[in-house]
């Protein structure tokens, strides 16, 4: 009986504990969404064989991808 009531006691507390978590959480509700604070700068890139690429004419979300080769 004992044993019962000490893993009702300590579920409750996980509970609570995640559900405060996500209560004062800041977070919009959209997974992946960035703020707008962290806007990445504009840019201007040269294609090829000719015009340019300006991060702030594009409308839709822009995916970027670095690497390197050691």
């Amino acid at each position: 009986m004992n044993r019962l009531i000490l893993i009702l006691v300590a579920f409750a507390l996980v509970v609570a504990a995640c559900s405060g978590a996500a209560e004062g959480s800041s977070d919009s509700g959209t997974v992946g969404a960035a703020p707008e604070e962290s806007a990445a700068p504009d840019f201007t890139l040269a294609l090829e064989p000719s015009g340019e690429f300006v991060l702030s004419q594009e409308v839709k979300p822009v995916y970027m991808i670095f690497w390197a080769e050691w």
